[in-house]
């Protein structure tokens, strides 16, 4: 079995992987001060001995490097498993074409890779979460361009936070927008339109600039939020998670 763990900057992801079969998913939230103890319980928690015993290897995709020795030294006092970092040195079996390969986000790098795998390309990728990042790969395969945006925690955030008689609100799934009769409803329901339009209008945008249609795909913690009211894109919970585990196959 392989354990396969995407930390990111709002939740950690784990998969349990057999023979390249996502066998179970655990979530929880990312606290960048996290310790190596409060890792182990936390992992100690959903990692059955049946999963412990079988182990054998562990990759990681971390964008939160403070996490990065505390995770690893967490996952040494459960199982003994040679732990692999998927970063720019590694082969990932991807072609880039940007002008520093090094600032691509391993959980990206995992992304594109997966699909690429599943589903071929050319493709747009946009995964919501802290910040929503819309990941190319062309049509001849090639990653070659990225856009980042504010995600819609930051969104819901901001004009909280700044907008004095604004309360604090919480992200929840959009009604209509004749709906918008209150002022909580209406920051989520702005909110989360607009950012499905923006997603809309960025994949038109590529493609009149790139001449030719797009697969889109979806993925991301905060995708839950939009998946429904986006027809075109195909939603994938586990894609990053499936990346991790496709790069271990060329890495293991």
């Amino acid at each position: 079995m392989r354990l396969c763990i995407d930390v990111g900057n709002t939740t950690i992801d784990v998969g349990i992987f057999y023979k390249n079969l996502l066998k179970e998913k655990f979530i929880f939230n990312t606290n960048n001060k996290l310790t190596t103890d409060e890792l182990y319980f936390s992992l100690k928690q959903i990692l059955t001995d049946e999963y412990l015993n079988n182990i054998n290897e562990a990759v990681i995709a971390s964008v939160v490097p403070s996490l990065n020795t505390p995770l690893v030294n967490a996952i040494n006092k459960l199982v003994k498993v040679k732990i692999l970092f998927i970063n720019s040195q590694i082969n990932t079996g991807l072609d880039m074409m940007v002008d520093n390969p090094n600032e691509v986000g391993a959980d990206l790098v995992a992304d594109l890779v997966s699909t690429k795998e599943i589903y071929g390309f050319p493709s747009l990728i946009a995964d919501l979460g802290t910040a929503t990042k819309l990941m190319l790969l062309d049509k001849n395969g090639v990653f070659n361009s990225c856009v980042i945006i504010p995600g819609l925690s930051l969104g819901l955030d901001a004009i909280t936070k700044t907008a004095a008689l604004l309360s604090e609100t919480a992200l929840e799934n959009p009604t209509s927008l004749k709906d918008s009769k209150n002022t909580n409803r209406a920051i989520v329901n702005g909110v989360i339109y607009s950012h499905i339009d923006t997603l809309v209008g960025m994949a038109k945008r590529y493609e009149n600039e790139l001449g030719y249609p797009l697969k889109l795909i979806l993925t991301g913690g905060n995708a839950v939020y939009v998946k429904d009211l986006l027809n075109n894109f195909i939603y994938d919970e586990n894609l990053c998670l499936t990346g991790i585990n496709d790069i271990a196959e060329l890495n293991l």
